[in-house]
C-alpha cells in the first residue's frame, strides 16, 4: 500500500506511518499469518521506538481539528482507546489513561503494545478450568504469575485467549501507551476474570438482561419493598448468565440485609455452584469498584503506584517486590508501612480516609502493627506494651474484632492473604 493511500485512512503522523507501514510489509511478506504477528508487530515497536518518536499531542490534536472527509478510521467503545489507523488487516490505537484499571482480562486478537509515558503496573495470570456453565460463564481458578511495572519503551506481546491474561493499572495521569491488534478473533472471546476463579465473557450483558436491568433500577425507585421479591422471582426463571448479570449490576441495593444472601443462594443453585463461591465473586467485583472510585480520589503517585499495586497482586510478597522494584535501595516493609500510614491519615470528603477506613488514630495504630505481624495474640501484646490503649484486656474482644475488619477489609487484602 502506498503512502498517498494510507493518508486517505489515517491523519499521518511521520513515526506513526514508518510503524504502520513496518508491520504491514513484514506480515504481508510472513502470508499474513496469524502466528508470527505478535512478534512482528513487537519487533517494529522496539524498532522504531514510537515512545521516542511519536508526537502524542500533535496526532491528537490532529485528531480533533480533522474535517469528516479525512476522519476514516476504526471505532472502539471503551473511552480510553483511541484508533488511530483502522486498515484491512490490523488497527493501530492510542490508549490514554486516568483513573481507570484494567481487571484481569484476555483478548480476542494478537498483537503488541509499548509504553509511551508514565508507568503502568502489569498483573499476569494463568486460568484453569474446572467446568463451563456455558460459553460465557466458566469456572476454574485464577493465578497470578508475576505483578510487575511497565515504564517508557517496555513492549508486550498479547495473544488472544486465555494465553495472555493480563491486568493493568497506570500510575501516573495520564499513562500513555499505543497498541497493534489484528483485526481476525477466530471466534475467541474476550473474557474479565475474577480472582475467585470466575470467567466471564466481557460483553455478557445481552439486550435480555439489559432491559430487566432498567426495570429493577425503576421498580426499586417506585416500590422498593417489592422490588425484592421480583428480583427473586427474575433470578428463579432466569437463566444462570442472565441472572448472574442482573444480581452483579443490581446487589448494591440490597447490600448490609439478610435478603442478599437469599438471592445470592437463589442463584447459587441456578449456576449449580456453590453459594461461598458466588459470594466470594460477586465480592471480587464489589472490591473491583472500590478500587476504582478511590482512585479517583488519589492523587500522590506514591499512593497511587500502592493501590495499583494492592489492586493487582494477590499476597503481600508481590506487593513487595513491586516496591523493591519502584524503590531500590529502601526496605519495602518500611516504605509499605509508611505509605498505608499516610493513607490512612488523609480525609476524603471530610469523612473516610484515603484507604476508606474511618479516620481514627487508634484504627490507625492497629492496621500499622497488623502490617508488621498480623497474628492478633501478638497485636494484643503490643498494645499493652505501646501503653496507646486504656485497658487492653477489657477491651480485648473489642479490639480484636477491629483487628479482624482491618484484615477483611477489601482494598487491604492481599496483605492478609
Amino acid at each position: 500500500m502506498s503512502r498517498l493511500s494510507y493518508r486517505k485512512v489515517i491523519l499521518v503522523d511521520p513515526a506513526l506511518l514508518r510503524l504502520i507501514e513496518r508491520v504491514n510489509e513484514r506480515w504481508l511478506a510472513a502470508g499474513y499469518r496469524e502466528a508470527p504477528f505478535a512478534d512482528i508487530c513487537a519487533e517494529a515497536l522496539v524498532a522504531l521506538e514510537p515512545f521516542r518518536t511519536l508526537d502524542v499531542r500533535r496526532v491528537l490534536a490532529g485528531l480533533v481539528e480533522a474535517s469528516p472527509s479525512l476522519f476514516r478510521t476504526a471505532r472502539h467503545t471503551a473511552d480510553e482507546v483511541i484508533p488511530l489507523y483502522g486498515g484491512p488487516r490490523f488497527v493501530v490505537a492510542l490508549h490514554v489513561w486516568t483513573d481507570s484499571i484494567g481487571r484481569p482480562h484476555s483478548h480476542a486478537w494478537n498483537g503488541a503494545y509499548q509504553i509511551l509515558s508514565g508507568t503502568s503496573i502489569q498483573g499476569d495470570y494463568t486460568f484453569e478450568e474446572a467446568r463451563a456453565i456455558d460459553p460465557k460463564l466458566r469456572i476454574g481458578a485464577l493465578r497470578a504469575r508475576q505483578v510487575r511495572a511497565l515504564t517508557p519503551g517496555d513492549t508486550v506481546r498479547v495473544f488472544r485467549g486465555d494465553k495472555t491474561i493480563h491486568a493493568l493499572s497506570y500510575v501516573d495521569r495520564p499513562g500513555v501507551s499505543i497498541s497493534i491488534r489484528g483485526l481476525e478473533t477466530f471466534g475467541t472471546l474476550t473474557y474479565d476474570y475474577w480472582g475467585s476463579g470466575l470467567c466471564v465473557e466481557t460483553d455478557l450483558q445481552d439486550e435480555y438482561a439489559d432491559i430487566k436491568i432498567k426495570a429493577i433500577e425503576a421498580l426499586w425507585n417506585i416500590d422498593g419493598e417489592g422490588c425484592f421479591d421480583a428480583v427473586k422471582r427474575g433470578l428463579l426463571a432466569a437463566d444462570p448468565r442472565t441472572g448472574f448479570t442482573v444480581l452483579r449490576r443490581t446487589m448494591g441495593h440490597f447490600r448490609g440485609t439478610s435478603r442478599v444472601n437469599e438471592l445470592v443462594e437463589c442463584l447459587a443453585e441456578k449456576m449449580g455452584i456453590e453459594v461461598s463461591f458466588l459470594s466470594d465473586a460477586l465480592g471480587d467485583i464489589e472490591r473491583d469498584g472500590v478500587l476504582r472510585r478511590r482512585r479517583e480520589q488519589v492523587r500522590k503517585l506514591d499512593h497511587r503506584f500502592l493501590l495499583s499495586a494492592l489492586h493487582l497482586a494477590t499476597n503481600r510478597e508481590m506487593v513487595h517486590d513491586l516496591l523493591r522494584e519502584q524503590y531500590p535501595g529502601s526496605n519495602p516493609a518500611t516504605v509499605l508501612r509508611e505509605c498505608i500510614a499516610e493513607m490512612a491519615e488523609q480525609t476524603v470528603d471530610g469523612a473516610d480516609s484515603l484507604l476508606g477506613m474511618p479516620l481514627d488514630a487508634g484504627v490507625g495504630t492497629i492496621l500499622c502493627l497488623l502490617l508488621d505481624d498480623g497474628n492478633l495474640a501478638t497485636l494484643l501484646a503490643r498494645l499493652e506494651a505501646r501503653n496507646e490503649f486504656e485497658d487492653i484486656q477489657a477491651n480485648k474482644e473489642l479490639l480484636l474484632s477491629s483487628a479482624r475488619a482491618i484484615k477483611e477489609f477489601s482494598i487491604l487484602r492481599p496483605l492478609f492473604a
